[in-house]
């Protein structure tokens, strides 16, 4: 909740381990706790930017005021929670296609249509050599 912009996506795992109707009750407990937590998070910021601006001596607290607008200001960006049961090859590519999904949003990340440096394409393809040599472990 620190870094600026951020965007999360909650992966709910197990799901093997309950019927389908308490996965959709899970998911809205989840997503109704975080909403909770981030609107508490924002009055509990607002509390003490209204301590530190009421105090009697503000100019003492302007570091900790500064720090405090700047975490106000970030956003944070919560997704849909993605349910996956990690025994279930198709649920891992399931979760993989939908992260990839996420990452090609330029609305949520604008720096993904920057061109990269060549560098990045060599270390990519070296990666990809990598993964296919007969070297590389099959879990890894």
């Amino acid at each position: 909740m620190r870094v600026p912009n951020s965007v999360v996506l909650p992966v709910g795992t197990h799901v093997d381990c309950c019927r389908e109707e308490e996965v959709e009750e899970k998911r809205n407990d989840i997503m109704a706790k975080i909403a909770a937590m981030l609107a508490e998070r924002k009055s509990n910021l607002a509390h003490f930017i209204d301590n530190l601006e009421g105090s009697e001596e503000p100019e003492f607290y302007v570091d900790q005021w500064e720090r405090l607008k700047e975490m106000e200001s970030c956003t944070l960006t919560i997704l849909n929670l993605v349910a996956v049961n990690c025994t279930d090859h198709r649920d891992i590519k399931k979760l993989e296609g939908t992260i990839l999904q996420h990452v090609k949003n330029e609305e949520l990340f604008p720096e993904v249509v920057r061109v990269l440096p060549p560098v990045y394409r060599r270390v990519e393809a070296a990666i990809v050599d990598i993964a296919q040599s007969e070297e590389m472990a099959g879990h890894g």
